[in-house]
């Protein structure tokens, strides 16, 4: 070495040596990679076509794509070739375009870029009111749905001079209602009708509900009533009639089938439906909210026959025939202090039939009760307020039957006395011995006892209890006859003090024999 330089054919090989000078060599082989703190890689080989990733201090490696179309993609620790995101092919061109693009309407800021709001005049992104629109999964619709077939609802509408014209005529051709679906206004096209609370029309002008005018009415340009009433100059006020008539209202039927008028109550009436007075404003006649007709201050005539719920017959002047069961036909009610009698049926000879004040009905003259038609078992009928009969007039068998009949004189009777009635009950006694038999034939009225004694008669007292069928009101008076030689020879009697409105006691003052019959007659009177 001489100088700073080797010479040609130096070998400097397994020695340590250090240049401290610039040296060019036209080659230096190494026998140990050249470290990376040294500037070297640290290895010896690469991979073919790889790519050299750096691994801080250590010895440089090399990664390469394990196939076709990889891409290159960054993670934590080294990056590593994989399929591409999108499918591999990226994105060669937008919409038929190539190279640097530019969007349009739209500001840049760092590496985002936004799309301008839209205006009237420029595109852009455009925002939804949700008030007026709703947008589901990017649909955008109105809030009502709103078509050429659809029927939205505004709160208002404000418009300047309007024309609504339907594509083809419609009995609803233009409606306006309530929030509940009522009808309040409806145009009908079709028949060129306009119903006011009415959803069919059947007039012009067909109004359910009350009309009101400020100033006044008028009839084919004539005035006829006013805010202050109808007074017309002519005095006929209202004219519906074929033919003129001079009355201040004249109705007249424009077909035979035809109501002439009709009135209707509402359903919760509360005044009356009719009211006519006299000059001074008194009641004349009346028909009430409950159908009911009264004629007050003077006398009301009928001419010829009236029908009430039915057509008054030939030589019937008055007719009177209930539609229901439970409906009376006619009552006729006094007053608080009545004096004159309530009714009166006159005939124009002396028979008379009068319902008193005081409720009594008084027959004078001569009066015939005669059935219609054919005889009854029930002709005449007589009952109490809960419907029970009490007077039973039967003209077929020519019979009257009395529940309670009370004479307060002498009573005659021309023929014979006949009870009738259910069978008293009967038990035996202790005077009748042992196992006796007892029974009673007839009414509570009058009858036959007979008691047949059992063994071991050793006793007097009761052979028998009579039970009534009826309770009496009072206790009654009982007489016994005896009705064989048997009965005659026993001291018989009934007991005072223990008979009741319902039983009396057959008993005897002396033994009666073993097994013997004994009979006796009863009649009972309260």
């Amino acid at each position: 070495v001489a100088d700073g330089r080797l010479s040609n054919n130096v070998a400097l090989r397994d020695a340590a040596n250090t240049f401290t000078a610039a040296n060019t060599m036209a080659s230096l082989s190494l026998g140990v990679p050249l470290a990376v703190a040294s500037g070297g890689t640290g290895t010896s080989t690469l991979t073919l076509n790889g790519l050299v990733i750096g691994q801080g201090s250590s010895a440089l490696t090399a990664i390469s794509a394990g196939s076709a179309g990889q891409c290159l993609l960054s993670t934590a620790g080294a990056p590593s070739f994989q399929a591409c995101p999108g499918g591999g092919a990226g994105v060669t061109s937008l919409n038929g375009l190539t190279g640097a693009l530019t969007v349009a309407n739209a500001t840049a800021a760092g590496s985002t870029i936004t799309l301008n709001d839209a205006t009237t005049g420029a595109k852009g992104i455009a925002s939804f009111n949700a008030s007026n629109f709703t947008v589901t999964a990017g649909a955008v619709n109105t809030i009502q749905n709103i078509s050429t077939t659809a029927t939205p609802t505004f709160a208002g509408l404000t418009a300047g001079t309007s024309l609504f014209k339907n594509a083809a005529n419609s009995l609803q051709a233009f409606q306006v209602q309530t929030a509940g679906g009522a009808s309040v206004l409806n145009v009908d096209t079709t028949n060129a009708r306009v119903g006011i609370n009415n959803a069919t029309p059947g007039y012009a002008l067909d109004v359910t509900g009350d009309i009101n005018s400020s100033s006044a009415l008028r009839v084919g340009g004539v005035q006829v009533c006013t805010s202050s009433g109808c007074t017309t100059a002519a005095g006929n006020y209202i004219q519906n009639t074929t033919t003129a008539q001079s009355a201040s209202i004249a109705i007249q039927s424009a077909n035979d089938a035809d109501v002439t008028l009709l009135l209707k109550e509402r359903a919760t009436q509360a005044g009356n439906l009719i009211r006519v007075t006299d000059s001074s404003n008194n009641p004349i006649l009346t028909l009430d909210n409950f159908g009911q007709t009264h004629f007050s201050g003077g006398k009301v005539t009928i001419d010829s026959a009236v029908g009430i719920g039915d057509s008054a017959s030939t030589g019937q002047q008055l007719r009177i025939t209930t539609g229901v069961a439970s409906t009376i036909g006619l009552t006729v009610n006094g007053t608080i202090g009545q004096t004159a009698d309530i009714a009166q049926f006159n005939t124009l000879g002396s028979g008379s039939l009068i319902y008193g004040a005081n409720g009594v009905l008084t027959l004078t003259g001569t009066q015939l009760v005669k059935p219609s038609g054919s005889d009854s078992a029930t002709a005449f009928v007589v009952q109490t307020a809960g419907g029970t009969p009490f007077v039973t007039a039967d003209s077929t068998a020519s019979k009257l039957t009395v529940t309670n009949l009370v004479a307060s004189t002498t009573l005659t009777v021309n023929g014979h006395i006949v009870t009738g009635g259910s069978a008293p009950g009967i038990a035996g006694g202790s005077a009748a011995c042992t196992s006796p038999t007892v029974s009673v034939s007839g009414t509570d009225i009058a009858g036959l006892i007979t008691v047949t004694t059992g063994t071991g008669c050793a006793s007097t007292g009761k052979l028998a209890t009579v039970t009534f069928a009826s309770a009496f009101g009072a206790a009654p008076r009982v007489v016994l006859t005896p009705a064989g030689s048997n009965a005659a020879g026993l001291r018989y009697y009934y007991d005072a003090s223990t008979i009741s409105t319902t039983a009396f006691d057959l008993d005897t003052a002396t033994t009666p024999a073993d097994t013997t019959t004994y009979k006796f007659s009863y009649q009972v009177l309260q």
